[in-house]
């Protein structure tokens, strides 16, 4: 008897290497599920990863949610709905010490973030949205300056946008959604 992981869904060519990983992200931290969000006209995939393992800290996590449309234009198209989704007030500020932006000038991208408390802990809360070609990448992730600072954050867009940006879009990522 001989066992094998695979992803959970093996029917579409979905670029799973695209998505964060726990080495993205500071020492200690894991893998906390995922799921396949329902969105319109594309297929998309959700990873989360926990910073602690106190439930009292469970708000110290970092959510990546990847999508892919069938092409550059449909996800060009999306993102303003994704954005004012993401950002529904002038709340969400740039963070004034955040210097991260994507390699690729032409990316569309908004990185914005809120003060709020949790659990009487102050915790910054960031989103960060990027158009890639026909990719939408979403990460969403709770600072609280122990776990994980904005700079180590930072780190973690810039690895993911690297390999976002070396990606074969022509031949790795276009397909068409699932229904």
């Amino acid at each position: 008897m001989a066992c094998t992981l695979v992803p959970a869904d093996t029917s579409t060519d979905f670029p799973f290497n695209l998505l964060m990983t726990s080495e993205d992200l500071p020492t200690g931290w894991g893998r906390a599920g995922g799921e396949a969000p329902e969105v319109p006209g594309a297929v998309s995939r959700l990873v989360s990863f926990a910073g602690s393992t106190d439930p009292r800290q469970e708000y110290v996590l970092v959510k990546h949610q990847l999508t892919v449309y069938s092409s550059d234009d449909g996800a060009t198209n999306a993102y303003p709905e994704w954005e004012g989704t993401w950002f529904p007030t002038q709340t969400w500020q740039r963070p004034a010490e955040a210097a991260f932006a994507p390699v690729d000038s032409t990316d569309q991208f908004r990185f914005a973030c809120i003060n709020v408390k949790i659990n009487d802990s102050p915790v910054m809360t960031c989103t960060y949205l990027q158009q890639h070609h026909n990719l939408i990448s979403l990460v969403l992730v709770n600072i609280d300056g122990k776990t994980i600072t904005l700079q180590q954050f930072e780190q973690a867009l810039k690895r993911v946008d690297e390999r976002l940006q070396m990606a074969n879009h022509a031949s790795a990522t276009p397909m068409a959604p699932t229904p």
